[in-house]
């Protein structure tokens, strides 16, 4: 079945390359004069030579409101300049406008009116203003500190990303900022490139570039480029403050796993070489699973000269639902499957998605088993599934040895296929209930 989607995607790929480009322009408050013709004949250049079908919208971070938006319709800059002369006009115009010192650029709030307002389909963001907005009148001033992880996972912070977890999923961020020089020193620098980075990705999306140079963040915004520009992942040590402050001494990261109680299911369990014990020992990261839900994960790895192109995948039944999530049935009405890795990689990772093979559910509703199915590759393959449920997480490490990949095939018989391991969870229910 992969392999039929596979194909079927490379047929369609002329018709994916061709869906509209959105790309929002956001222009903040403060741009520097200095800036103003230079961010001015970008978005005069961009506007009238882009590409065909490419949709611009140009939003104020100031008002959350859109100033102007033109879809390109011609392949002859000069016939696309004249039908977008007015939209032009009122972009230039908009740009010479934000002068508004009084404002500070409100970064969640922009992200926030964005999708709740126009929700851009395959889309970029281009922010065009402050990486430290400060305010001698706020209480936010981060030309002097910069928010700690723990904000990303604190409903009651400006800057949480739990109930904005998918907010920019399929949307990639670009930032020209604007104040290069208002940091504190290279640590406050490289710290907030981080928060910045984490900010967007924990919401779903990736913090593409972050660049004072005017050219290179509208090339990067009109690009299909994807990538971050730097990898980051939560460090749950440090959650018990709100912000750091320059010249203070930094918080090393630490394993993410809280409690590590290792359960051994009664299938296939034993030791291939001693690779197996790698996994466990090697910190993974991990993502943030919010309060009242269950993280179910699984990452693998093969042993060291054999080829990493063996595919597990995750099978997890939803109780409450009556379904199975999968890799081919990614929603319920209370769990969704997030990703499906198809071949093992390096650990450690510092992104989580480049690991874990990850379902999320509502509530308290544990099921009972998972499965785990050898869909491709023959390779012999040690991993662990990792629950977090009540506030606990629990590491269960498996073995599955050598033998062909069935493509998910058996699923009647799977307690008795090779190709299928069934997790018990009941231990893990257990464990949590024990004070």
């Amino acid at each position: 079945m992969k392999t039929l989607c596979l194909l079927a995607a490379l047929n369609l790929a002329p018709t994916a390359q061709a869906v509209p480009h959105h790309v929002v322009i956001v222009l903040g408050p403060d741009i520097p004069t200095a800036l103003h013709s230079t961010i001015g004949a970008q978005l005069e250049s961009v506007m009238s030579s882009g590409e065909p079908g490419t949709q611009i919208t140009i939003f104020s971070g100031d008002t959350f409101q859109t100033l102007s938006t033109v879809t390109l319709t011609d392949s002859k800059p000069l016939l696309q300049r004249e039908r977008n002369i007015p939209a032009i006009r009122a972009a230039v115009s908009a740009v010479r406008q934000s002068t508004n010192s009084a404002a500070i650029l409100s970064v969640p709030r922009v992200l926030d009116e964005i999708s709740r307002q126009i929700r851009p389909v395959n889309g970029s963001i281009l922010l065009i203003g402050d990486a430290y907005p400060c305010n001698g009148r706020e209480v936010l001033c981060l030309s002097t500190n910069w928010p700690a992880d723990g904000q990303l996972l604190n409903s009651a912070s400006a800057f949480s990303t739990v109930e904005r977890r998918h907010q920019l999923e399929q949307t990639t961020m670009h930032w020209l900022t604007t104040d290069p020089n208002r940091s504190s020193g290279e640590i406050h620098r490289r710290s907030m490139e981080r928060f910045w980075s984490l900010f967007v990705s924990t919401q779903g999306g990736s913090l593409v570039s972050y660049t004072p140079n005017v050219s290179t963040a509208f090339q990067s915004a009109f690009s299909d480029r994807r990538e971050p520009f730097q990898q980051v992942a939560l460090n749950p040590a440090d959650t018990n403050r709100l912000f750091h402050w320059v010249g203070e001494p930094a918080i090393e990261p630490a394993q993410v796993v809280h409690r590590i109680d290792l359960f051994v299911t009664n299938k296939v369990t034993r030791t291939v070489t001693n690779w197996v014990e790698e996994v466990r020992r090697v910190p993974s990261p991990w993502p943030a699973v919010p309060r009242g839900k269950i993280g179910i994960g699984v990452l693998w790895n093969t042993p060291p000269g054999e080829s990493r192109a063996v595919d597990i995948d995750l099978h997890v039944p939803v109780p409450k639902d009556g379904v199975e999530l999968s890799w081919n049935n990614k929603k319920s009405p209370s769990g969704r499957y997030y990703r499906d890795i198809q071949k093992s990689e390096p650990n450690p990772s510092p992104d989580w998605q480049n690991l874990w093979e990850f379902v999320e559910l509502d509530g308290t509703q544990l099921p009972e088993a998972i499965y785990l199915n050898r869909y491709a590759g023959s390779a012999a393959v040690t991993g662990e599934v990792r629950i977090e449920y009540n506030g606990r997480v629990n590491v269960i490490a498996f073995v599955m040895p050598s033998a062909p990949g069935n493509h998910g095939a058996d699923t009647q018989r799977r307690d008795r296929s090779p190709q299928w391991l069934r997790i018990d969870l009941r231990s893990v229910l257990q464990n949590a209930e024990t004070p």
